[in-house]
Parts: structure tokens; sequence; C-alpha cells
């Protein structure tokens, strides 16, 4: 295993299926069109290709007030912004599974990875400035209309029409300012001192469920599109350097299922991540419900591991229920609580905004010496 203290030290420096939990509606679903013309919509994707002409991955993000607030690092709250929406993506056979079609680089260097999270929200920030400047003239329409009306029913009219432009140039002001904190968080296109990802994948070969291991002790169905890029639960406190391996499963095969490990430590003391101690290469899965696998030694006493994605069409297994306060049925080991970033490359130190959830996340942690304080789990390498 590789050590992760110091190689990610400069990292970030700048800091489907199944019912849709309580919280906004950000569901995935499938459209099959069948060999007879009939259409369906399905919550899990085929799992063949027996009679099917075409598949559509369908992601609904309905709106939610004025947008999910999540705060990041830093003085101010960042904002995923999202008024409602549908993204639909054809899907194609690839042999095995319905999966998304492939990207020119599925497993790029980090620094690339980056690149192109700041190269998405450079382009996000161009279209939202246009769109402001057009609001900006609907609001001096607005006030020229009611300069020249002249009776009481004209200036009422015009008064409405104002104060509608002026509440959706206020919006589009209000979610302009914070992606571009996102895009300044991100840093430069070109950032120097990106190190690369620790370790190797591997297919875990346990499914939830396994005692022996920290995490959920039972198999989580539902899966959804989650609002925030960056989401880690926190470990019981070591003591000492020790290997820790995680795994989790995804929901879907290919890019809508895939995501990076990631590691992060409690280095003052609150109780909350602010370091990030681990990074892995991009992982995928072959098939819908597929565990991957990732291994970092640490030594730091407070550690929190989870995951990150920069698309926010990935699916993630999630599951909110719970019937009071303190430790989630279902956890083993683990605390119930979720921290978050809203937007990756961020240190996901605020609670998640809806109730702590459970997702397939399983823990392993042993001591260099090869005392394991929990049965080690078969892993197969990549």
């Amino acid at each position: 295993m590789a050590a992760a203290a110091g190689a990610v030290a400069l990292f970030w420096a700048a800091q489907g299926a199944g019912q849709t939990p309580p919280g906004p509606a950000w569901e995935v679903y499938f459209q099959a069109t069948y060999a007879n013309g009939l259409v369906r919509d399905l919550n899990e994707v085929p799992t063949n290709r027996k009679n099917l002409r075409r598949v559509v991955r369908i992601a609904r993000y309905e709106g939610y007030g004025e947008g999910h607030r999540l705060i990041s690092t830093g003085p101010y709250p960042v904002t995923e912004y999202r008024s409602g929406r549908t993204v639909k993506n054809e899907l194609m056979w690839d042999g095995k599974a319905w999966i998304a079609r492939p990207v020119a680089r599925p497993h790029a260097p980090m620094a690339d990875v980056l690149r192109t999270e700041h190269a998405r929200l450079r382009k996000v920030v161009g279209a939202m400035e246009k769109q402001l400047a057009r609001q900006d003239h609907a609001v001096a329409a607005a006030k020229r209309q009611l300069s020249a009306a002249t009776d009481d029913a004209g200036k009422a009219a015009a008064a409405e029409s104002l104060a509608a432009a002026g509440e959706h140039r206020k919006a589009t002001a209000k979610a302009l300012e914070l992606y571009r904190i996102q895009l300044k968080a991100i840093g430069p296109a070109d950032r120097p001192n990106v190190p690369a990802e620790i370790g190797k994948i591997g297919f875990y070969t346990h499914a939830a469920g396994d005692a022996k291991m920290l995490g959920s002790s039972r198999v989580i169905r539902e899966a959804r599109t989650l609002p925030h890029r960056v989401q880690v639960w926190p470990l019981p406190a070591g003591k000492g350097e020790r290997n820790i391996s995680v795994a989790m499963s995804h929901p879907e095969a290919g890019q809508y299922g895939a995501f990076h490990y990631v590691a992060y430590a409690d280095t003052d003391g609150d109780g909350r991540p602010d370091q990030i101690i681990g990074i892995s290469p991009l992982a995928t899965a072959n098939q819908a419900g597929e565990w991957t696998n990732w291994d970092f030694r640490t030594d730091e006493p407070q550690v929190f591991v989870g995951n990150a994605w920069t698309n926010p069409s990935v699916s993630q297994y999630y599951d909110s229920h719970r019937p009071g306060p303190g430790r989630q049925p279902g956890w083993t080991g683990l605390g119930g609580d979720v921290f978050v970033s809203g937007y990756f490359g961020g240190i996901p130190n605020f609670d998640y905004a809806y109730d702590p959830y459970l997702t397939n996340l399983q823990v392993h942690v042993s001591n260099p010496s090869g005392l394991v304080e929990q049965p080690p789990a078969e892993i197969r390498y990549r």
C-alpha cells in the first residue's frame, strides 16, 4: 500500500434506481424501447438486450426553492443551483451491460480531471453571465414601461413585470456568484503541484452485511443522484500507522456509476474533516451493483472515508431511513453522520443538509505488522 501522507499534501489547496427518499426529487430512471415499439419506464437499467431496441437514461432534477444550499469551506456558502431540468443520455450495449457511451479518457490523471471540471464551471459561468446581461436588459425595459404607463392599470401591470424581472435577475446573480466561488476554489486550469492518485482499484468480493467489517450491515438497493460532489463518513478513532481498505458498490456500470475514493483527516480536533490524505484512481464498475475497493495507509488518529465525483448525474446508493436520533440502524462501527462538499475539490466539513443516510460502504482496518483488527476481505485487483 502506498503511503498517503505527503503525496496529497497540496491536493485541492484552494479548497438510479429505486424510490426517491425525502428531500428534493433528483432521481434516475431508464426508458426502454422494445422491438415491438413498446416504451416502458424502468427503475433499474435492463440486464440484457433481449428484444430491446434502445435504452435511455433519464436524470431528473426538480427545483427546490432557490436551489439546494450546500455550505462549502471558506467564509461563503456554496449552492448548487438547479431550477429543475431533465437530462437524457442514450446508453449502449457493450456486450455485457447497458452503459453510458465511453468517454475519451475514462481513467484520466487527476490534473486532467480538475482541468475538465474547471472547463465545465467556466462554461457555466459564461452562460450565466450572458443570461444576466439579458436580464439586465429586461429590467431596464420594464422600468421604461413603468415610466411610460399613463393609467393605474398600466402602471400596475408594469410594476408587476418589473418586480418579476428583478426577481429573475436576483436569482441569476446569486447563482452566478456561487458558481464563481466554485470556479475560484477549483483553481487555475493548469494548476501546478497536483498529485497523482494513490494506489489501485480492486474488485471487492464480499457484499454488505459482513459483520466482520465496518460500515453498512445490510445491502441497500435504492439509488439516486445527489446534490453534492464529495461525501465522507467518520471512522472510529485509531492509533498509530495502519492500513485502511475501503469498498463501495456502484449502482451503474461505466461513467454514471464512477467515482474517486477519498480519505480525509481531522487535524484540528473539531470532529470534522479538514485535510485530504488520499485519493484513488477513478473506480468504475463493469455491471450495476458491483463492488470496488481501494487501500491507503495513514497514522492520522481521526479519519473520514468516502467518495467524490465530478458529474452531477452520477448515481449513489442511498437510504435515508432513520427512526430516531443516534446511530443509524444498519451501521456497524461507524457514525451515522455524513460530511459533504458541494463541489468536486472541496473539503467536506459540513453536514449533509438532510438526514444522515446509509450507503453501501464497507471498511477494513489493520496495522502494518499484520495484526488484523477485523479479518480482511478477499480482494481481486485490476
